[in-house]
């Protein structure tokens, strides 16, 4: 049985995912290096929806996720919407 780390991402709209096998002593650096992935400052990368440090070892079945920033606060949205729902009632 092959042990592996999926790499999760997102390009101009479309998911993309990539499986790595995983070794010993793995790192999330290691994984984004193989993917050829260059972190920008505002982008930060976590395991299964928890951000992370580069340094973090990954575990055999670990999914990586990077994460952009927040275009509006998730509370705000939901105000947003509860408003808009108001004024069409």
């Amino acid at each position: 049985m092959k042990l592996l780390v999926e790499f999760f991402y997102d390009i101009d709209g479309k998911l993309h995912r990539t499986v790595f096998d995983w070794y010993e002593g793995m790192t999330v650096e290691d994984v984004l290096k193989a993917a050829n992935f260059k972190l920008t400052p505002e982008q930060t990368v976590g395991i299964f929806s928890k951000a992370v440090n580069p340094d973090t070892q990954v575990m055999p079945g670990d999914r990586l996720e990077i994460y952009r920033p927040l275009l509006i606060d998730p509370k705000e949205a939901r105000r947003n919407r509860a408003s808009l729902n108001k004024k069409k009632k």
